[in-house]
């Protein structure tokens, strides 16, 4: 299985709606590079088969009783996105992070009480912990090769 198929989320499929239907009509399972579609009626799949390919997944009746959508690798130019995406949101979280901070310094501030040294402590030791997570995901996400590494969540 590739990185790809494995980390599409299991709510990807159920968001495309059969129009004549609105209710989940299939399972969804994961093997191997794709992603297996199987309606609770075999009579479905065609229908199964037109919604998805309608919502630009590459879509196909695997067998008359199922639906396979194909997942393909992670580029290299995907993972660089990945990992840039990873440190806007890591930049993200130390913002508010400093926003915390910078109310907790004006209730101290106004009540008088308080220590403006914990806070800041306190806040260096949160971006210190984001900034970890950010770098260990964004070499995981770097090393990423075919075949090799699956993504964690």
């Amino acid at each position: 299985m590739n990185e790809a198929a494995q980390m599409l989320p299991d709510w990807l499929v159920w968001r495309v709606e059969l129009t004549p239907y609105g209710a989940r009509v299939a399972g969804v399972t994961r093997q191997g590079d794709r992603i297996v579609v199987t309606p609770f009626d075999p009579v479905n799949v065609p229908a199964v088969v037109k919604a998805l390919t309608e919502a630009k997944l590459n879509a196909y009746a695997l067998n008359p009783r199922t639906v396979a959508i194909g997942v393909p690798p992670v580029s290299g130019e995907q993972r660089a996105e990945i990992a840039r995406h990873v440190k806007k949101l890591g930049d993200e979280a130390k913002v508010a992070v400093r926003m915390i901070r910078q109310d907790a310094r004006k209730q101290i501030a106004a009540r008088g009480q308080g220590s403006e040294r914990a806070v800041q402590e306190a806040t260096d030791a949160v971006a210190e912990e984001i900034e970890g997570l950010v770098k260990a995901k964004v070499a995981e996400v770097t090393s990423w090769t075919e075949g090799r590494r699956r993504p964690s969540y």
